[in-house]
């Protein structure tokens, strides 16, 4: 319970750093939690129970690094 309360308030911490002086889309920041999800979903079908680490949120932040993580 804890580790999932943990990514819940990373996630929203990257969301709310990810917005702070840049403005950033709604699509963007749709895309970011996809990109999340996509991490969080790899880490789950591997059999891992940690949470993601800070540079893999901050990968979903990078919009070249997104792309290749979604495969768009």
């Amino acid at each position: 319970m804890f580790k999932k309360l943990g990514a819940v308030i990373a996630v929203a911490g990257v969301l709310v750093l990810a917005g702070c002086g840049d403005p950033t889309s709604e699509e963007e920041k749709a895309d970011i939690q996809r990109c999340i999800k996509q991490l969080e979903s790899t880490l789950a079908e591997a059999g891992s129970d940690r949470d993601l680490r800070q540079e893999e949120i901050d990968s979903c932040n990078d919009p070249d690094k997104r792309a290749v993580i979604l495969g768009d």
